[in-house]
């Protein structure tokens, strides 16, 4: 499987340019496709390119060109050509002090044009930057359901033992998803554990249902809310 594809957009400053090519392939070049380009114009064919091969794009960083042009500029066209790609748009730290730029930049996160946006990376190690880009990416995982690690709890409401599940999940940072259980997806998981799914539930990464059905399964979970194993 082909891995996917992270695009870095640089502007007319070499040296940043640069920095955002090598600290894209230091930290993530082993499980991504590094694809840095100088224009909002290469992005635009890269794309192109991309969506012809059927590729998956999970990043687009670009500088504040990428919303300028008759079409709607560069994060425009991602969202036409790769609907899932995380947009995320690179400023400089003193852009704010600019009110035509910073005008730009609110309405383009109000328009639904810019998913996020990120201070340009500095000297490495950046790890401010590095923070960001992580966090950018496990989004688009969890929408795209690719974290490997991901636990699925279903509830019948937000509260109760359900929300006391996600609160651990929560401080040990392991990935997880809540489910209502008459939405779609808590549907969903409820027909794949069976008629004797009892909620709230958790269906585990590798398949396992645990339900408050069995006394052991029961022992685990008062395990991971009174703090008696570790994250």
């Amino acid at each position: 499987m082909a891995p996917p594809v992270i695009i870095a957009i640089g502007g007319e400053d070499p040296d940043a340019f640069t920095r955002l090519r090598n600290q894209r392939a230091e930290r993530y070049a082993n499980h991504y496709r590094i694809e840095p380009v100088r224009s909002p114009d290469e992005g635009g064919d890269l794309l192109d390119r991309l969506a012809a091969d059927g590729a998956d794009v999970a990043l687009v960083l670009a500088g504040p060109g990428a919303l300028d042009g008759a079409d709607g500029g560069l994060f425009d066209h991602a969202r036409r050509d790769h609907p899932h790609a995380t947009r995320a748009l690179l400023i400089s730290p003193n852009v704010w002090t600019d009110p035509d730029e910073a005008a730009t930049i609110r309405a383009g996160m109000g328009l639904g044009r810019i998913d996020h946006f990120l201070l340009e990376p500095g000297p490495p190690p950046d790890e401010v930057f590095h923070e960001g880009i992580a966090g950018f990416l496990l989004e688009w995982a969890r929408e795209r359901r690719l974290v490997p690690h991901t636990v699925h709890i279903v509830g019948r409401e937000w509260s109760g033992r359900a929300h006391e599940l996600r609160a651990v999940f929560e401080s040990c940072a392991v990935p997880h998803r809540f489910s209502l259980a008459d939405s779609e997806q808590g549907r969903e998981i409820i027909a794949k554990v069976g008629p004797d799914a009892r909620l709230p539930l958790m269906l585990l990464p590798d398949g396992r249902a645990l339900t408050p059905r069995s006394r052991s399964q029961r022992a685990r979970r008062r395990s991971w809310t009174t703090g008696r194993s570790t994250c």
